[in-house]
């Protein structure tokens, strides 16, 4: 199967580790996760995607991955998902517009699941030339809700340009009496 070139620029930038866990949300059908449980050896994936047609088709396409515990496919929000606190190395969206559109509670979760020294790959392909101008807004909204932005990537795609932000959990002061 040959990777839309979206999908196969994200695996790129991401580039997994054998042993990363990795949480990817909004998976659609698994083309992405499909590729990244591809490169996993002892590493894990974990899933979701709100919709349970898109993650019947993710688990019939990566049913030997599910099946070795490489995958988890998880149907819901990332409000539902079950994971303990500094859980993943990784946390990939693509094309999830919750991340700028009313980023509080998902990057405040987000926060919580990814280790501490843990990446956000937030990547979006606008179907109009608005690429540049939602950057911006994920950027505010990463910044606004505790991340570090550490790049922004733009890159020319099929059919419109994309964007990757790659962003970190900002460290939390401790104060000591």
């Amino acid at each position: 199967m040959k990777l839309p070139e979206r999908f196969a620029w994200a695996l790129e930038v991401l580039d997994p580790a054998p042993t990363d866990t990795l949480l990817e949300i909004g998976c659609g059908a698994g083309l992405l996760a499909e590729a990244l449980a591809q490169r996993l050896t002892t590493g894990t994936l974990t899933a979701l995607d709100r919709s349970a047609a898109m993650i019947r088709q993710a688990q019939q396409r990566n049913e030997r991955f599910v099946t070795a515990g490489t995958l988890q496919l998880v149907t819901g929000e990332l409000s539902s998902l079950i994971a303990a606190p500094g859980t993943f190395d990784k946390a990939v969206a693509f094309n999830v517009s919750a991340f700028w559109k009313n980023p509080a509670p998902e990057l405040g979760l987000l926060r919580k699941y990814l280790k501490p020294a843990g990446t956000f790959y937030l990547l979006h392909q606008p179907p109009t030339d608005t690429t540049r101008a939602t950057a911006e807004r994920a950027v505010a909204s990463l910044t606004e809700q505790g991340f570090q932005v550490e790049q922004v990537l733009f890159r020319e795609l099929t059919p419109a340009s994309a964007f990757c932000i790659i962003s970190k959990p900002k460290k939390r002061s401790t104060c000591i009496l």
